[in-house]
């Protein structure tokens, strides 16, 4: 899978991986923002619980974002009113804004040198339909007492029709950032494992038993910090929620430009930032959303889009980013099961992780701690507009579409070309075979251990990318994102089990 920049350009330290047995009271399942932001809190109270990595820190959407920190996420906020009403629209903008601070507190108390600055966010459009789309928004800033301002210039070099700028937002280079809570946890002797994916749970009558690299951690508590909760119980959190897929660039700039962060609001999506770091300065493009494992049409569009508009240098690294979207728009944070506080988990952030992980990691701290806090009921992953939603209906219709569709591949006669995959029936069974630049052919079982869809490829990462939930596989078939917890199986080995651990 391409590299983001932010990881490319980051001393990543090595932590030792899961190779004995491990008797903790914690165990906290993803080293990305929400699981080292919460072990930093947690560490302020006790000491005994662990972290556990499947990859490396920052390997999934945490060190593959755009790098900004605000409370502005898109046209959000009539939108919250609409559906929830003015106090929970109000309640979500002082939990991101909260969260902000608390980054810049860690951050400054720590030194942690990771390019964080304070600036500004816009929403635009360019379209004259939907100037009143910008207009009802900044109404419901108005309403909410949020500070913004109406906008219909500014100083970039793209026309703008309206638009409006969040004051006091912030930037940051996100793995710096994950690699300086790492040492903060290190020099506190907590012990941090990667390259040590969990791969099952079962619960004892003392707790529970995680299976890792063929070894068990026994834990008390379990909180799943990996996007989307892969050991489920019965509660069904892949049908709530929906996985898109965002293709990004880093690229080296000259020309002075805003330090204010943009997005838009119209089709195709378009996000800029520019952050600055040891390897120069950058403009990070965020486009290309889609459902993952479709295809895009022009998958360097957003790219060439950027260079007809900015004086680029030259481009680093494109890369994609995978998110889960929740119905209501409101992250799921809180308990797996619904009267269980050892059983935790974050998930569907709506693709603003930065800010929200932190929330993630203050309220799962204040849940294992048995503390309250005023956000509990916000973001429950138990509410009822989290399940109730005409969006729900329809996003399990389309799995189901996706489902079917995937059972009805053409395959290909031929073999790929070199950096091609493609599917291909062998036995009467779908399998996908890359070849390599060394014209190596790689042939996995393309059937989704998850729950039986059939994977195609992403032509972007060279990878092999579920229609359904999103898991993501390397084209030799290891796991790159669940909630899938087994790799595809190469010819040969077997076809690939199907659990999704809801039992």
């Amino acid at each position: 899978m391409q590299t983001s920049t932010w990881i490319k350009e980051t001393k990543l330290k090595t932590y030792p991986h899961v190779e004995n047995d491990i008797h903790t009271n914690t165990l906290i399942i993803g080293a990305g923002l929400t699981g080292l932001t919460l072990g930093y809190y947690l560490s302020k109270a006790m000491s005994d619980f662990i972290i556990v990595e499947a990859d490396h820190i920052g390997a999934g959407a945490s060190g593959r974002n755009t790098c900004k920190i605000t409370a502005q996420h898109g046209r959000i906020y009539q939108d919250l009113i609409q559906k929830h009403g003015y106090d929970t629209a109000k309640k979500y903008y002082t939990a991101h804004k909260e969260a902000m601070d608390s980054i810049e507190e860690i951050i400054k108390e720590h030194a942690i040198d990771c390019s964080f600055m304070r600036c500004d966010s816009c929403i635009f459009t360019q379209e004259e339909t939907n100037i009143s789309q910008i207009q009802d928004e900044y109404q419901a800033y108005l309403d909410l007492g949020i500070e913004g301002e109406y906008i219909q210039e500014w100083e970039y070099p793209i026309p703008i029709a309206a638009g409006i700028r969040m004051h006091h937002q912030a930037k940051f280079q996100p793995v710096k950032y994950m690699q300086g809570l790492a040492d903060i946890l290190s020099e506190k002797n907590i012990p941090i494992y990667t390259h040590s994916p969990v791969t099952s749970i079962i619960q004892k009558e003392d707790g529970y038993i995680a299976f890792c690299n063929h070894r068990k951690i026994y834990a008390n508590r379990i909180v799943q910090a990996t996007q989307l909760p892969f050991y489920d119980r019965h509660q069904f959190f892949f049908s709530r929620v929906h996985p898109s897929q965002n293709s990004l660039a880093a690229a080296h700039i000259q020309e002075e430009l805003p330090e204010d962060m943009i997005i838009n609001i119209d089709d195709p999506l378009i996000s800029y930032n520019t952050i600055s770091s040891t390897q120069g300065r950058w403009l990070v493009i965020g486009g290309n959303e889609t459902r993952t494992a479709k295809a895009c049409d022009k998958p360097d569009a957003f790219v060439m889009d950027a260079q007809k508009q900015f004086h680029l240098q030259s481009i680093d690294a494109v890369w994609t980013s995978q998110d889960y979207q929740s119905f209501d728009r409101l992250p799921l944070i809180g308990r797996l099961q619904k009267h269980n506080n050892h059983l935790l988990i974050a998930a569907a952030f709506n693709k603003w992780g930065n800010t929200t992980s932190n929330i993630a990691g203050k309220l799962l701290c204040a849940y294992l701690l048995h503390q309250e806090s005023q956000y509990m009921d916000l973001f429950d992953p138990h509410r009822f507009t989290s399940i109730f939603a005409l969006d729900f209906v329809k996003e399990n219709a389309t799995i189901a579409y996706e489902f079917i569709k995937s059972k009805f591949k053409d395959p290909d006669d031929e073999y790929p070309m070199i950096n091609q995959g493609k599917v291909i029936m062998i036995d009467d069974h779908p399998y996908g075979v890359y070849r390599d630049e060394q014209d190596e052919l790689y042939i996995v079982d393309i059937v989704c251990p998850h729950l039986g869809c059939t994977c195609t490829f992403n032509e972007t990462d060279k990878t092999w990318d579920c229609p359904c939930h999103a898991s993501r596989y390397s084209y030799t078939g290891e796991i790159i994102k669940g909630p899938s917890t087994h790799k595809l199986n190469a010819y040969g080995e077997g076809l690939n089990p199907i659990d999704p651990h809801i039992l």
